[in-house]
């Protein structure tokens, strides 16, 4: 499981997916596992960061490895959280 989904318990998942909430991991350029995206979990979704704009964002907003960003259906950020 990703860090940050670490913190919820299965309730809280359970809400989560409820809601349509959607975990994203983010992995640099040719940093993503081969194989299945989300490692064969159907509730993670994997990008690759092909142009590194995601990475600048991240750094820019102070959210590192582990972090969370919460992004509403209209794009905008909503919160972000350390790990």
């Amino acid at each position: 499981m990703p860090r940050s989904r670490r913190a919820f318990d299965r309730d809280d998942l359970a809400f989560l997916a409820d809601l349509g909430i959607r975990f994203v991991t983010v992995y640099p350029l040719g940093g993503r596992p081969q194989g299945k995206p989300g490692d064969g979990r159907d509730d993670i979704v994997d990008v690759e960061d092909h142009t590194g704009a995601l990475a600048r964002w991240f750094r820019k907003a102070g959210v590192r490895v582990g972090g969370v960003v919460a992004l509403r259906p209209d794009r905008f950020v909503s919160g972000t959280a350390a790990e």
